[in-house]
């Protein structure tokens, strides 16, 4: 299903089974690696300190594909190890991305601004991957890095490492002060040592969007909507780009008419990235019923990609990125 059956039909619930029958995934599947290009740069390693690591609190994300989980951490350095410059991390043996951080080679640290530090700490920091989709909360959007792993594209920093050496570094190793907390459970922490493989820095990508090209992409949402709030099929379909599901989406569009009056006001609209091909756009909206069975009002924010083709932008796909019932 794409776009909207993807996007409207999840908000539908009737009884509580969503329309469309699917569910959340335990982990949002990344976005390629090709996004990652289009939303960082690499610089160059500094052969003598490695990344280098300031005070505060940064996310570590061990895994790939939808096998992966982030932790926030304090602790770490960074420096030169057999020639190779490294980056040294510890996670203790409870944490939920222990498990992550031995099972794959390679591991990714990634930093934010002040204005992500909100989720970073809350989220990934307060909530366990056990029991919570840290990605979907937070409205973090994973992607693949270019040497493995999954990192962030809120990220300002990224350092992608892979793993040269692991130790136990049993509690009596720890300042005297920490064992208090940190030791009487018996539990270690485990020293990850990892070759740094590349450093990225953040792009600024929106603001290399033109205004005439970022208006195109709104009209094309815009008019999409409006074909949905005023239920006429043919407005709603002008801008899905051509494909297998086109049809089932008109199928699933036509059904979200015949059963409910909705609303639909866009809180927020912006573009993450555009280029000569694709574009992608991020958008928040309030969804509420007028008439129709039951349903759950509620606002959501999906990331939306566009294909430019000859007869211009066309809505291709979109993955929601959270929901939260009124």
């Amino acid at each position: 299903m794409s776009l909207w059956g993807k996007w409207l039909l999840v908000g539908a619930v009737l009884g509580g089974i969503l329309l469309h029958g699917a569910e959340f995934p335990a982990r949002l599947k990344p976005l390629p690696v090709s996004e990652f290009y289009k939303h960082f740069e690499q610089v160059q390693i500094n052969r003598d300190m490695g990344p280098k690591f300031s005070p505060g609190v940064y996310l570590g994300t061990a895994g790939s594909g939808n096998e992966y989980n982030s932790l926030t951490l304090g602790w770490g350095a960074s420096g030169v190890l057999w020639s190779k410059p490294a980056a040294i991390v510890y996670i203790r043996e409870n944490r939920f991305s222990f498990k992550y951080f031995e099972k794959f080679p390679v591991f990714v640290l990634s930093w934010y601004a002040k204005k992500d530090m909100q989720p970073v700490l809350k989220i990934f920091g307060g909530k366990s991957g056990r029991d919570t989709d840290k990605e979907r909360v937070s409205g973090f959007t994973p992607v693949e890095t270019p040497d493995g792993g999954v990192t962030y594209l809120q990220a300002q920093k990224v350092v992608i490492c892979r793993k040269m050496l692991r130790q136990r570094v049993p509690a009596e190793f720890l300042p005297e002060k920490l064992r208090p907390g940190l030791g009487r459970d018996g539990l270690v922490h485990i020293q990850y040592t990892g070759e740094v493989l590349s450093v990225w820095r953040r792009k600024n990508t929106a603001a290399q969007v033109s205004s005439d090209v970022e208006r195109e992409l709104k009209a094309v949402f815009m008019r999409n909507l409006k074909g949905l709030q005023e239920k006429d099929i043919e407005m709603a379909m002008r801008d899905i780009d051509e494909g297998p599901l086109k049809e089932n989406t008109r199928k699933m569009t036509q059904m979200l008419f015949d059963r409910f009056d909705l609303t639909y006001k866009v809180l927020d609209f912006k573009v993450v990235s555009a280029d000569r091909d694709t574009a992608v756009i991020e958008v928040t909206m309030e969804t509420r019923k007028v008439r129709g069975p039951a349903f759950n009002d509620h606002v959501g924010t999906a990331v939306h990609t566009l294909k430019k083709r000859p007869s211009g932008w066309k809505l291709a796909g979109s993955k929601i990125k959270s929901i939260n019932m009124l």
